[in-house]
């Protein structure tokens, strides 16, 4: 007869199993330090990370539209617009990837915040500039300070939307793009209110209102400083991970991001264009100009500004919402297995809308729809946002997987890095479109586009580097 096996206890001084400080497996520690944030905390400082987004590209969009205004009240030269937003978005591109280095080096998020703050207050203070000089100045502070918060965010909300990754970066950008919607239509309407005096029409006094946006402004720099101060931008193990893959996995990862920066370049430079070919169609339209060579002063009088002011502004609110609302319907219906497609088809659409929309007002009259010609552009203009746009939140939830260890470099690159080298996008529209036609150029945008399709195309062999998100 066999007699039972006597049970050995363990000493009292061992912990018992489930509260021993071991890992179980390599990630084990990785997902208890995860999990200590409550989920409902994590979507809260999500949440309010999004929601500052759109206050941080409201200001930002503040200045594009009152283009035609303050060349006509700093009598500006007809290249200096367009030198504006080349310089905005170049400050914002090198300053980006800088900040993005000294977030993941030293895990701080101050650096977004305190940008965000200097960012309020110049473009607060736009209508008290003189000249071209103060006005440049305050672009590159606000353009630093803008670009400042956006990798350090970007990665912040990726990181508490594990492992809905790709929704949250979609929620993020497309609450970007409703505060680009938000700037682009209230700036001129705003700006138009305060120009109105018994005297007539004021634009300086219209612009210095602008300065009653800084206070509002300051309490959403308060509720950043909540919501990301205390929130790290990647998994505690993120390092750990990546120095485990082998050689070929890490260098497809970098490959795959060079691929997909420089396919960003492109749809930030085409972005860029737009910006500027709809300013100059504006104020073409405004004059009663509608084919050929644009004139180079642009809307003349400061009637004909804020009229070329009121025309710009939808439509570039139009090109904000198809960005927006394309990203977001990506970040909720896109199977990962289909990324790689959208980056290649979307961009295709994108090119064709921007050769139409120059030609939507003379199609218009042509079969005799004037009054739908307004809204037929502003189709047009939304999708071709969708086109060149929408994929961008895309390209910045894989950059974040292909780099879990540099999630805010990667977030830089992909956004200000891009963004920097695109913004010669805007110089080059205006040349070809006073030089040639306002065609032509939405033609050179468009091949634009069709090249950041096929820089998509060697992805498929690349984005196997990708670390999957795993849920907290």
């Amino acid at each position: 007869m066999r007699l039972p096996r006597p049970r050995v206890r363990p000493p009292l001084s061992t912990p018992p199993p489930h509260f021993t400080s071991t890992p179980a497996t390599p990630h084990a520690e990785a997902r208890t330090t995860d999990r200590h944030p409550d989920r409902a905390s994590h979507r809260l400082r999500a949440w309010a990370t999004i929601t500052v987004h759109a206050v941080v590209d409201l200001f930002s969009f503040i200045f594009v539209p009152l283009l035609s205004v303050l060349q006509n009240k700093l009598d500006l030269a007809s290249y200096q617009p367009a030198l504006l937003i080349a310089v905005g978005a170049l400050v914002s591109g090198l300053v980006q990837p800088a900040v993005a280095l000294i977030s993941d080096r030293h895990d701080t998020r101050a650096v977004g915040t305190i940008g965000f703050a200097l960012s309020v207050v110049a473009v607060g203070l736009l209508g008290y500039a003189e000249n071209f000089t103060q006005l440049v100045a305050l672009q590159v502070i606000a353009a630093a300070g803008i670009g400042a918060f956006h990798p350090v965010a970007a990665a912040a909300v990726g990181q508490l939307y594990q492992p809905r990754r790709s929704l949250g970066l979609a929620w993020f950008y497309a609450a970007g793009m409703i505060g680009g919607v938000g700037g682009n239509l209230l700036a001129p309407e705003w700006v138009g209110h305060f120009s109105q005096t018994t005297a007539g029409i004021d634009t300086a006094a219209g612009m210095r209102s602008l300065a009653w946006l800084i206070l509002p402004g300051f309490l959403f720099v308060a509720l950043l400083a909540f919501a990301i101060h205390s929130t790290p931008h990647r998994r505690h193990d993120a390092h750990d991970k990546h120095h485990a893959r082998d050689g070929v996995l890490k260098r497809a990862a970098w490959l795959a991001i060079a691929f997909l920066y420089l396919g960003n370049v492109l749809k930030f430079g085409v972005d860029t264009a737009v910006v500027a070919l709809v300013k100059q169609w504006a104020d073409a339209l405004a004059a009663g100009q509608t084919f050929g060579p644009v004139s180079a002063e642009g809307a003349s009088g400061a009637a004909a500004s804020l009229q070329a002011a009121a025309i710009a502004g939808p439509l570039q609110a139009a090109k904000q919402i198809g960005m927006g609302a394309g990203g977001l319907a990506l970040g909720f219906f896109l199977a990962r297995r289909f990324e790689r497609r959208a980056l290649v088809l979307l961009p295709l659409l994108g090119a064709a809308c921007l050769v139409a929309l120059p030609r939507t007002h003379a199609w218009a009259v042509e079969f005799g729809l004037t009054g739908l010609g307004s809204t037929f552009a502003l189709v047009v203009c939304a999708l071709a946002g969708v086109g060149y746009g929408a994929t961008v939140p895309l390209t910045l939830s894989i950059a974040q997987r292909l780099l879990p260890h540099r999630t805010s470099l990667a977030s830089g690159l992909l956004l200000g890095g891009a963004w920097g080298v695109g913004s010669v996008g805007a110089p080059i529209a205006q040349q070809i479109a006073e030089r040639i036609s306002l065609e032509w150029a939405f033609a050179a945008a468009a091949i634009a586009a069709l090249c950041a399709a096929a820089l998509a195309l060697p992805l498929k062999a690349l984005m196997h580097a990708a670390v999957e998100d795993e849920p907290h």
